[in-house]
This record gives structure tokens, sequence and C-alpha cells, in this order.
């Protein structure tokens, strides 16, 4: 496996021990995410392979609706170098010591790469990459602790882009964590916090907004009990009051 960083920390690529490839879904120059071990001799190995890494926004031009997996297509794909670029820095910030602190820094500069980023690049390869979901699937399946490392500023923020996401999620799992996400911000959101007062009347508009959209467009929303899962979170929103 090719790897820049430790290539040049350890002069060699990464061992994958054949046992770990999977029969089919895979391809010589695909992105893989891994974790790294080392043998006796201090050769960096691979473990813990994820294949499929990372997700896109269904419904973009060249997404595969009907794709499944982690990627929602992603699988036998090529994607360009700031792409990787921007996936690794995202992972530099997960993984750094400050843990606590810079899970809000990748949350941020998930939402710029996904929003404002994707916008300025828009006619730019690879502007279907879902980076908001791809940090929130790294963040532990506690949702509230995860939360609870997030400046409400932030989780206004980030209330807000997933009311957008959930307007062309057509992947039921990802639609239903999405709504998972949008609870857990709305119970735990303090409207009167310093920096958010000012702004939660006019952004609390949008995401209702947003959310009434994703109710009548979004075809995964004509289960009854999916789109009452939605309807009761952004209900909690609406009783936030400044």
């Amino acid at each position: 496996v090719a790897c820049e960083e430790l290539f040049e920390a350890h002069n060699r690529d990464v061992y994958l021990d054949r046992s770990q490839i999977p029969t089919e879904g895979w391809r010589l120059g695909m992105c893989l995410e891994f974790a790294t071990t080392f043998n006796q001799r201090g050769h960096p190995q691979a473990r813990s392979v994820v294949w499929d890494p990372i997700p896109l926004v269904l419904g973009m031009p060249g997404v595969r609706s009907g794709a499944q997996g982690t990627g929602s297509g992603a699988d036998q794909r090529v994607f360009n170098t700031a792409t990787l670029s921007k996936i690794k820095k995202l992972l530099g910030h997960l993984s750094d010591p400050n843990e606590r602190e810079q899970r809000e820094v990748a949350v941020v500069t998930a939402i710029d790469f996904q929003g404002v980023t994707a916008a300025k690049d828009s006619d730019a390869a690879d502007r279907d990459i879902d980076y908001v979901a791809f940090v929130l699937d790294r963040l532990g399946d506690n949702m509230t602790e995860a939360a609870s490392c997030l400046k409400d500023f932030v989780k206004m923020l980030l209330l807000l882009m997933i009311a957008k996401m959930l307007r062309g999620q057509h992947m039921l799992e990802r639609c239903k964590a999405l709504i998972s996400w949008f609870k857990v911000l709305t119970e735990t959101i303090n409207p009167h916090s310093d920096n958010v007062a000012t702004h939660f009347k006019d952004v609390s508009q949008q995401i209702h907004g947003h959310v009434d959209s994703a109710l009548r467009d979004n075809l995964l929303f004509a289960d009854k009990d999916l789109a009452q899962m939605l309807k009761d979170a952004n209900q909690m929103l609406v009783e936030k009051k400044v």
C-alpha cells in the first residue's frame, strides 16, 4: 500500500497481508484507510483496513444512486490530490492528541470543505465528497458525548449543514444517522450562549426551511416513521427560543 507519510518515515511501502484482501470490491489505485502496526524489523503493516472510506453526496452528477457501502459508490474511484489532502487534514485533526478540541476543528473544517469551498470550486473534480459525514462517522458511537466537545456556535452551524444534507440524502441508514445527529444537537445546544443568541433566530428559520424541503422533496420521507423522526427533532428546535 502506497502512503507518502509512511514512505518518508520508513523508506518503504506498507505491507498488506493477502488474508486482508476481500474477494471483490477493490482494485489497484483505490483509496484505503488503515491503522498501522510495525513488525519486529520496524516495517509498517496495514491493519483494520477500510476499503470504501470516503462517502459521497448522492444525487450529484456522476454519483451512482444505487451504490452501497460506506463511500456510497466511492469504491473503484480514484480521487484527485486536492481531495486526498483534505481527507488527510481531517484525519490529522481527528487523531490529534488534543482530541476534544480538534474534533471541533475537524467538524468546522468539514463544513467549510463541503459548503463554502465546494461552492467556490463548483467546477472542480470530486465536489461530491461528503466531508461532513466522513467526520461524523469518526466521532464515535456516542453522539451525545461527541456533541459535548462542540461549542454551541459550531452545533448551530452543524445543524444547518445537516438540514441541507437531508434534502439530498438518499441512503436510508445515512439519513437515519443524520436525523439522530440533528436530534442530539438540538437537545444539547444552548441558544442563549455567546455568539449564538444573535444568530439563532435567523439560522433556525433557515434550518426549518431546509427540513420542510427535505420532508417534501426527499422520497425517503415518504416513510411516515422516518418523517416523524425528523419532524419531532425539528419541533424541539422550534421550541428552543432566544
